[in-house]
């Protein structure tokens, strides 16, 4: 129903426009919509859907580099605080914003359309309210916050490291989308934002996981008949998101600020048989990973596979190496999913 209102709203600023002369907006510049309370777009195409599209694109274009001069210009304002307030923008917050952008920017509407009948071309003007889209982004942006201190709080009260750092990579994303939404409003908001406490900003919460990672050694016990493959794979995954590995048999360490959790792992590659392919050979490749705090289990994975071929060397070298890469992809996204909120 929603769509038909709005389809039917189209064809009546289509056809109440259809056969005058060309209206003003054209160039760009419209008295009805001023610059000083909107944001403008003007699109042509062979169809009235396709005018409206290039309109809207317009839009997101304009917007995307507004996204631009504001990132110099909020920089530039914090680099001169003496104080330090709110810490700068991330290159990598930025980049997220300015390709959403380039996606949608919500709210905006066609405004008006126009036929020019002698070279067959729809036109139309899409417009952005800066009161309406300021208003609905500061309701965001508060939303954003809520969940940066509520997993901030929760975070710095756990004595859980799962938990502590989870909550901080929450945090992070949540950060990250205020941080975006914060830039949007910039563009239609001449008022700067008032300064952040320095505990609340993108970077700070980046140095706090990084302080937890620090202090974080995974100690990592892996059985698998290959000469330590299995462990080999496994330390790399783990020091491939920021944390310190030992072996098993160097212990835990004394450091009380230090956090020591236990990997216990098995691979197996075994061969087996079918009556219906005797002149192939086939290896069964199986895996466990159990990730252990003070002796509890946080993280269990597993899986298993098999791998043939006429040769015995190469059925089982196949079924090694998939069964790695299987077990380590499995474990490095269980790592990134329960303890670093999916980065």
């Amino acid at each position: 129903m929603t769509k038909k209102i709005i389809s039917a709203a189209v064809l009546a600023l289509f056809f109440a426009s259809t056969g005058f002369a060309a209206p003003e907006w054209l160039s760009g510049q419209s008295k009805k919509y001023p610059a000083a309370g909107f944001i403008t777009g003007v699109g042509a195409g062979s169809t009235m859907d396709s005018s409206r599209d290039v309109a809207r694109a317009e839009i997101a274009k304009a917007f995307s580099m507004r996204i631009e001069q504001a990132t110099v210009e909020t920089s530039s304002e914090r680099s001169s605080e003496a104080t330090g307030g709110r810490a700068e923008i991330s290159v990598d917050v930025v980049q997220k914003t300015e390709s959403k952008v380039v996606d949608t920017v919500e709210g905006v509407e066609i405004a008006q359309m126009w036929y020019d009948k002698k070279d067959k071309v729809y036109w139309a003007l899409a417009v952005l309210d800066k009161a309406k889209y300021r208003r609905e982004l500061s309701l965001k942006i508060l939303s954003a916050e809520e969940k940066v201190m509520k997993s901030l709080e929760s975070a710095r009260q756990t004595m859980s490291f799962a938990e502590k750092l989870k909550n901080l990579s929450e945090a992070r994303s949540a950060a990250s989308v205020r941080d975006g939404l914060y830039l949007r409003r910039r563009v239609v908001d001449d008022m700067p934002s008032p300064p952040l406490p320095d505990d609340l900003s993108f970077s700070s919460i980046e140095s706090e996981i990084a302080d937890a990672k620090s202090r974080t050694t995974f100690r990592v016990n892996a059985a698998d008949g290959l000469s330590g493959e299995f462990a080999v794979e496994l330390t790399r995954r783990l020091t491939k998101l920021g944390f310190a590995v030992v072996a098993f048999a160097d212990g835990a360490s004394t450091d009380s600020a230090s956090v020591s959790m236990d990997v216990d792992a098995r691979f197996d590659v075994s061969e087996f048989s079918r009556a219906t392919q005797v002149a192939w050979k086939y290896y069964r490749w199986e895996g466990r990973v159990e990730v252990r705090d003070s002796g509890k289990v946080i993280i269990a994975a597993a899986a298993s596979g098999s791998e043939s071929n006429p040769d015995d060397k190469t059925a089982f070298q196949k079924a090694r190496i998939a069964g790695l890469k299987i077990l380590g992809d499995l474990f490095e996204r269980k790592i990134k999913n329960d303890f670093l909120g999916g980065e």
